[in-house]
């Protein structure tokens, strides 16, 4: 009896002893992950990764306690009535257009967003569509036709005032560019106009603050969003500064 009491206290032990080395193994891993991110530190990305907590917990205007501005990555987020395997192949055929920072394709509270930025997407001082970007336009239209979402077509400004065009405000510019991409989507690729409507939502939605002319750059932006409730990805697998990371489903 005292021996099988001994070898189950044995036993206990070395359980112990392996959760307490997983545990300090999980630590040390965090740990050296973020010595990795420090060691590229700047004053930017100090800057952002404030600003990117202030927009989680909804403390700047427009921003949604959970997803904040900016889309999460698709690789941890989809979207209902979209397949995670159009997406992945959506996600494709934007990188093949080698547009680096001016495209991005995310999951936002609302759904799954393509966001382009306006220097790109639009001729420099108008409303006007830039022909370079047609074909970009064309797989989104593609993508739209293979779901049954409705697209929510926001236009986003800087807070700079409005010069060059015969415009009043960044609302009224804003919500043009959207309208410009919507007759797009409508005319020239005939697509039923009752899946769209477009929102001008001025300077009040920024991605960063307007402090320099890259953050200016960036918030000019025009987001299709595709409208759907966002879900986690199930046993998905992301890579995080060289390690390979599951993501369970919700």
């Amino acid at each position: 009896m005292r021996k099988k009491k001994k070898k189950q206290e044995e036993a206990e032990k070395k359980d112990l002893f392996i959760i307490g080395f997983t545990s300090l193994s999980l630590i040390l891993l965090a740990f050296f992950i973020c010595l990795n991110s420090m060691a590229t530190l700047t004053e930017e990305k100090i800057q952002n990764g404030i600003y990117s907590v202030k927009t989680a917990f909804g403390v700047l205007p427009g921003s949604r306690p959970g997803f904040g501005n900016r889309p999460v990555p698709v690789e941890i987020y989809s979207v209902e009535g979209i397949s995670e395997e159009l997406i992945d192949r959506f996600l494709k055929e934007i990188n093949e257009f080698n547009l680096g920072n001016n495209v991005f394709l995310g999951v936002i509270s609302r759904g799954l967003v393509l966001s382009i930025t306006g220097d790109i997407l639009f001729q420099r001082g108008s409303t006007k569509l830039n022909p370079k970007v047609i074909p970009l336009l064309h797989k989104a239209a593609k993508m739209i036709r293979a779901c049954e979402n409705r697209i929510r077509i926001e236009g986003h400004s800087d807070s700079s005032p409005v010069k060059g065009i015969s415009f009043s405000s960044n609302f009224e510019v804003s919500a043009a560019r959207a309208i410009s991409v919507l007759r797009y989507f409508t005319e020239v690729e005939r697509i039923a106009e009752n899946r769209f409507y477009a929102v001008g939502c001025g300077q009040y939605r920024p991605l960063f603050p307007n402090d320099t002319p890259e953050h200016m750059a960036k918030n000019r932006r025009v987001w299709i969003v595709f409208e759907g409730k966002p879900k986690k990805r199930h046993s998905d697998e992301i890579n995080i500064h060289g390690f390979n990371f599951r993501i369970g489903g919700l």
